[in-house]
């Protein structure tokens, strides 16, 4: 079968954004509030190139208090995970723009 171009389009930071969002889902059911942290700040890393995304800034700064409020962690992580689609699409969107640029701009 062939490859789609879809799969093909699928690009690095799409993998490590969808990466860091099943580390994040991960460490917070083990409750490794540190490793959240450090998959929060990745994701949100790549997240932030298209547009700012409050509910990672807030889970960053939910993570950084102790005792840490499991219930409002648990809150905002969904929250993240709700704009993960979105987050994709703008990736994914801004890869095919980048190479149609970059098709074009070689003709």
């Amino acid at each position: 079968s062939k490859t789609t171009s879809r799969d093909m389009e699928k690009t690095l930071k799409e993998r490590r954004f969808e990466m860091a969002i099943e580390a994040m889902r991960g460490a917070f059911q083990e409750r490794q509030w540190k490793d959240l942290l450090t998959n929060t700040r990745a994701a949100h890393n790549i997240a932030a190139n298209f547009k700012s995304f409050t509910s990672f800034q807030i889970l960053e700064e939910l993570l950084q208090t102790s005792p840490p409020d499991e219930e409002r962690i648990g809150k905002e992580l969904q929250k993240c995970f709700d704009e993960t689609k979105l987050i994709k699409n703008l990736i994914a969107k801004s890869a095919r723009e980048n190479f149609a640029t970059l098709t074009f701009s070689m003709m």
